[in-house]
């Protein structure tokens, strides 16, 4: 009896260090993944690429502020001077980077209603790879939002908020293969009362991790 006792130790403690092993191994897979993910990101998006995670602001994660979308046939609030003042449909043309880099451009129309719409045009080459980048998104302005820095408040600025779905489009000359892919779209900024202003493209696959583009008129 006290050696069947024994035996069923010795198998329990055996047990144990296998289980474990089991868990650490699961754990070194899912950082594996988690790397080559990121890794997958940084091949499409180039160099320069960051991604924006955790405890990021809304700057970085547009969804944070998705209920400032309206829908549509809600009115929304036009704005009052000192901000601009949209008397007829107005389009502007922007200028897009990544840290420097073109990234092609960004179309956008504003409507005496308030409503914002967007189209979004990008071809680029890094290393053996050739992206294209292109998106439609549809928003609206929100005067409710102040625009805030070191300085302090400026009421002057127009805030605006849209989202779509972007389509990206790799081929790799090297392996001569394509592939082609997708995901959400957030473009953010501030309009000043010349008209001039600056802003975000936010890219997200799955709104934890994202990749911004910067655009400036």
């Amino acid at each position: 009896m006290q050696d069947s006792t024994m035996t069923r130790q010795i198998v329990s403690f055996r047990k144990r260090p296998c289980g474990a092993a089991a868990v650490l191994m699961l754990l070194v897979v899912i950082v594996i993944l988690m790397i080559l993910y990121f890794l997958d990101i940084g091949r499409i998006f180039g160099p320069s690429m960051t991604v924006q995670s955790g405890a990021a602001g809304s700057d970085d994660r547009p969804w944070l502020e998705e209920e400032r979308i309206v829908e549509p046939g809600v009115v929304v609030s036009l704005p009052q001077p000192p901000k601009v003042s949209i008397e007829k449909t107005e389009l502007i043309k922007v200028r897009v980077t990544r840290e420097g880099q073109d990234r092609g451009w960004l179309e956008l129309e504003f409507s005496p209603y308030g409503a914002v719409t967007g189209v979004w045009h990008c071809e680029f080459s890094h290393e053996k790879r050739e992206t294209t980048f292109d998106a439609t998104v549809e928003g609206n302005i929100d005067t409710n939002k102040m625009f805030e820095n070191e300085q302090g408040t400026d009421k002057s600025q127009l805030y605006f908020i849209a989202k779509g779905k972007y389509m990206e489009q790799v081929y790799n000359r090297a392996s001569t293969r394509g592939s082609v892919g997708n995901g959400e779209v957030f473009v953010t900024g501030w309009i000043g009362p010349d008209w001039r202003g600056h802003g975000k493209i936010t890219l997200t696959m799955d709104r934890r991790a994202s990749v911004s583009f910067d655009w400036t008129f």
